[in-house]
């Protein structure tokens, strides 16, 4: 399969750079504050990149409708972007 029509995270070269957090514990926000204490702590050891990151919020949306899974994803997405504020306010410069 070409790279260009794999999901990014299936790349190898990708893959290596993603912390992927589920939804399985209503508190998301432990976790979220681990993943960017991980990627801050990477960032200072320089085994990445110390150029900023990028946050992805995912929801399915196969069985519920379009708009549903927008706000779902943008709260999630917004969320996420505050938890970080927190615990690593320098990191976060915007979020859409």
């Amino acid at each position: 399969m070409d790279d260009l029509c794999r999901p990014w995270i299936q790349v190898p070269d990708y893959a290596k750079y993603a912390l992927i957090i589920g939804p399985y514990n209503p508190s998301l926000a432990d976790p979220i504050h681990k993943a960017a204490g991980i990627i801050e702590s990477n960032m200072q050891a320089g085994r990445i990149p110390d150029d900023g990151f990028l946050l992805f919020a995912s929801v399915p949306f196969q069985d519920v409708d379009q708009a549903r899974a927008k706000i779902k994803s943008s709260f999630l997405c917004e969320f996420a972007a505050n938890e970080i504020r927190q615990s690593n306010p320098h990191r976060l410069r915007s979020c859409m």
